[in-house]
């Protein structure tokens, strides 16, 4: 459903006012944007409220956000050391070396990782390999038949943290909302089995549970959406893709003379593509 309207209507304040009239366990809202000051914004309303959420940030400001205590005992917990040594044949120096890395660029705020794009994927490739570790280690734990380590796991404080999603998923009563960003949704969390985006979200019929999206600012999101699309390595279901691209572009665009006007190159490459899929 559709919600118009401009700044300062009460937009923000109807979800706020949607989750606390809704108190049922199994409907489970989602809240994306595509600006971190309307993120923060939805988080501040909800303390307010008293209201649980997870936010999902990014995942450089996860790792830096965990203290050295809290990692050093994830790190020595009883079941991480029993999948690293099935696993990784024991080996969980390089998640060490690269959590105290980055904690020590962190602490020098004239860091400016946006500047620098080597220093940028440098620290990218080493918080990439932290969350490929923890996950690996749960995805397995998942598997087994005795479920006790996958169920401590996944109520581990510092595993919470670094996969909120997780707690969002185990915790219902408390957890009323996933706070995200558009960037995250798209290329997704990691729900303790396996990583899931926006867009493979299901109802779960069996437990009659009902996920509801709020997607602020459309008129930007839609955008942005298009740029992460064309951005990504792959495109599930290809043919169903290209039936929507087909039907939008002859439909509502190329059925306009006046479309792209300004720009006959661009509109006949559209002419000629749309053509070879008809």
């Amino acid at each position: 459903k559709l919600v118009l309207g401009g700044t300062g209507l009460g937009k923000t304040r109807g979800i706020i006012e949607t989750v606390k009239e809704n108190t049922e366990e199994n409907k489970r809202f989602f809240y994306v944007a595509n600006r971190l000051q309307l993120l923060n914004e939805m988080v501040a309303d909800l303390e307010k409220e008293n209201i649980g959420y997870c936010l999902q940030e990014r995942d450089e400001e996860i790792i830096k956000k965990i203290k050295k205590d809290d990692f050093d005992a994830l790190i020595s917990n009883t079941h991480i050391q029993k999948y690293t040594e099935k696993l990784y044949k024991g080996n969980d120096n390089f998640v060490k070396q690269n959590y105290y890395l980055i904690q020590e660029l962190a602490k020098d705020e004239k860091n400016k990782f946006s500047n620098n794009s080597g220093l940028t994927d440098f620290l990218n490739e080493n918080v990439r390999s932290i969350f490929s570790f923890f996950r690996n280690i749960i995805k397995s734990a998942s598997t087994e038949k005795n479920q006790k380590a996958y169920s401590e796991l996944i109520q581990n404080p510092t595993i919470k943290v670094l996969f909120p999603y997780l707690d969002f998923v185990n915790n219902p009563a408390e957890k009323r909302i996933f706070i995200v960003s558009l960037q995250k949704a798209f290329y997704g969390f990691f729900d303790g089995k396996q990583v899931i985006n926006l867009y493979k979200l299901k109802n779960n019929h069996e437990k009659k549970e009902t996920n509801i999206i709020f997607l602020d600012e459309f008129d930007f999101l839609e955008n942005d959406l298009l740029s992460q699309i064309c951005k990504d390595t792959a495109v599930e279901k290809p043919f169903t893709f290209v039936e929507y691209f087909y039907t939008i572009l002859t439909k509502y665009k190329l059925s306009r003379e006046k479309f792209l006007e300004n720009h006959p190159i661009i509109r006949a490459e559209l002419d000629k593509i749309t053509t070879e899929v008809k």
